[in-house]
């Protein structure tokens, strides 16, 4: 997990645009184009997280294809075919999240399988061995998202350690201990993504720290702290999602600069600008997160299914 990037356009990743239109996540339009990884195209489209459309087509990880179709993200249809990354698939259907089955194998990150079964997100079975991130392996089993557990060992990367455990997503934990990005603690509580904790710190991205307070994913409290991934800062407090304060300063990933101010989500701006992951433009305007400013094609979903 050297050379991570996040949040970003770059040289080998330039010009990307993303762009969220929703209520209650409705009708969340993203579209993203890039050099390599190019032309990559993603539109969600929901209703509670229903009816949601992913497409995406790049050059390095070539031709990914991602379809989502969802109603309390039912019935979803995922399909990756990729270059490094090779040869990826990945198919899946569901039933509020039931019956999930995703598969891909892979060149570098070679002979990874991942198997997803689920009612209401209920005993999910993944598994992953690899190359590059090699021998990875995560279980896990729920009950409305109850009783999650994923472990998996690594290369690079390596010991990680998950733990889910959750009832509406309520309860959640997650730990995770890594050699580079070393030292990964990662913890949720929450009732309805309430109560939400995160604290990590790590070696490459170094001493990052984060953390989540939520009710509604209220008053949430975000902190980071790294190496590569240098000096990485960010702040948020919201009351229901409102006013999220996000500053990310960087060294690879250098002079990352993003502010937000939500009510409902609403009137976020996000603003980077980044050495190898240059010129990044995002902005996110909601209610709830509706009423998205950002449509560069013109393809909102005519259908509003939140209330």
């Amino acid at each position: 997990m050297d050379d991570i990037m996040i949040c970003s356009s770059r040289s080998y990743m330039d010009d990307i645009m993303i762009c969220f239109y929703g209520g209650y996540m409705d009708d969340i339009m993203i579209c993203s184009s890039r050099s390599y990884m190019d032309d990559i195209m993603i539109c969600f489209y929901g209703g509670y997280m229903d009816d949601i459309m992913i497409c995406s087509s790049r050059g390095y990880m070539d031709d990914i294809m991602i379809c989502f179709y969802g109603g309390y993200m039912d019935d979803i249809m995922i399909c990756f075919y990729g270059g490094y990354m090779d040869d990826i698939m990945i198919c899946s259907s569901r039933s509020y999240m039931d019956d999930i089955m995703i598969c891909s194998s892979r060149s570098y990150m070679d002979d990874i399988m991942i198997c997803f079964y689920g009612g209401y997100m209920d005993d999910i079975m993944i598994c992953f061995y690899g190359g590059y991130m090699d021998d990875i392996m995560i279980c896990s089993s729920r009950s409305y998202m109850d009783d999650i557990m994923i472990c998996s060992s690594r290369g690079y990367m390596d010991d990680i350690m998950i733990c889910f455990y959750g009832g509406y997503m309520d309860d959640i934990m997650i730990c995770s201990s890594r050699s580079y990005m070393d030292d990964i603690m990662i913890c949720f509580y929450g009732g309805y993504m309430d109560d939400i904790m995160i604290c990590s710190s790590r070696s490459y991205m170094d001493d990052i720290m984060i953390c989540f307070y939520g009710g509604y994913m209220d008053d949430i409290m975000i902190c980071f702290y790294g190496g590569y991934m240098d000096d990485i800062m960010i702040c948020s407090s919201r009351g229901y999602m409102d006013d999220i304060m996000i500053c990310f300063y960087g060294g690879y990933m250098d002079d990352i600069m993003i502010c937000s101010s939500r009510s409902y989500m609403d009137d976020i701006m996000i603003c980077s600008s980044r050495s190898y992951m240059d010129d990044i433009m995002i902005c996110f305007y909601g209610g709830y997160m509706d009423d998205n400013m950002i449509d560069p094609l013109n393809q909102r979903s005519s259908r509003q299914v939140g209330p």
